[in-house]
């Protein structure tokens, strides 16, 4: 089988390292955009007409269907797959999803909760499957606890924008006895100066490959993703809430405690209590406390670590994942 993976602009290397089990079955992934990413093991084509291209491959799979090079995928191939991760429905897509991924041969929805939004935007179910996103197991793997610093250190990984709960998470870092580690991309100025203000101490590894995020886990002691919701009352089409934080199966993979925002796709991959601590969004108090809780008990850390590296090799390791994904791409 030749698999097209084709995402034109928003192609990007989080998304292709769904991809990377499937390889292991045999199938042929190419990953299509309009520039170029890097993905281990993985082909690469750049192309200025999704058009071109679509007669290489046995099936395609495409994004969201709003759309513009999905639409043409759909009007030209016959074997087209759509993967979801929009979560709020009548949001983005605005409601079209249910006529225009009618020529889709299948939409795989990457959340319980995108799954539900395809259905009350009137995609039929049997065109609908759940198949999570996967994380490279073998990368993002764990460090024993007694190996890493003596003083704990918090990271935050993900792009710096407001949505994403950095600010929030500095606030809430406010006495608690631990670096914070960061990094993404974004402007870095307005939460480094919060953190002078609020005293405390930061250090920026800036926009980092999967390879260094996996690296920086194995130093780190906790994972943080206090997202907050977009919420635009003037243009509702923005809205958003988080619909799966990949880097949540990448911390739980290298066996670190999560704390995140119990929001969007969120509760259906950390396990309250279990893998991690969910926390309401905006609750600074809360959040210190559990910060405070697991900075100073190493035991709660390991125990949720090793639950979480047990749960990601059940249900998120690219191995099974790629199964999945075979067996969708095959019926």
């Amino acid at each position: 089988m030749r698999l097209g993976v084709v995402r034109d602009f928003a192609l990007n290397s989080t998304d292709l390292m769904t991809f990377q089990g499937i390889q292991r079955e045999g199938v042929e992934v190419t990953a299509c955009g309009t520039h170029g990413v890097s993905v281990k093991n993985m082909s690469l084509k750049v192309y200025s007409d999704v058009r071109s291209i679509l007669d290489e491959f046995d099936v395609i799979d495409v994004p969201d269907a709003f759309y513009s090079f999905t639409q043409h995928a759909l009007a030209y191939h016959d074997n087209v797959f759509a993967t979801i991760w929009d979560n709020l429905p009548y949001a983005k897509s605005k409601g079209f999803a249910g006529s225009l991924l009618t020529r889709a041969k299948g939409v795989i929805c990457r959340s319980l909760m995108a799954h539900e939004t395809m259905l009350w935007e009137n995609v039929p179910q049997k065109k609908l499957f759940f198949t999570p996103a996967a994380v490279d197991t073998e990368l993002f793997s764990p460090l024993e606890e007694d190996l890493r610093s003596l003083r704990p250190r918090v990271l935050f990984a993900a792009r710096l924008v407001p949505e994403k709960g950095l600010w929030d998470l500095i606030i809430a870092m406010k006495n608690v006895d631990a670096e914070l580690w960061v990094c993404g991309p974004g402007d870095v100025a307005p939460y480094m100066d919060l953190a002078e203000r609020v005293g405390v101490p930061v250090k920026y590894f800036g926009a980092v490959t999967h390879e260094g995020v996996a690296n920086l886990m194995k130093e780190c002691h906790i994972f943080v993703l206090p997202c907050i919701p977009i919420l635009d009352i003037e243009d509702m089409y923005h809205d958003w809430v988080e619909q799966f934080g990949v880097s949540l199966i990448e911390a739980m993979s290298s066996g670190l405690p999560v704390i995140a925002s119990n929001l969007g796709a969120i509760p259906e991959i950390v396990l309250d209590g279990v893998t991690g601590v969910l926390v309401p969004p905006r609750s600074w108090h809360e959040l210190h406390y559990t910060l405070k809780t697991l900075v100073t008990d190493a035991a709660l850390r390991k125990s949720m670590g090793k639950e979480g590296r047990r749960v990601v090799e059940e249900r998120y390791s690219s191995e099974v994942v790629g199964n999945e994904l075979l067996e969708i791409y095959s019926g």
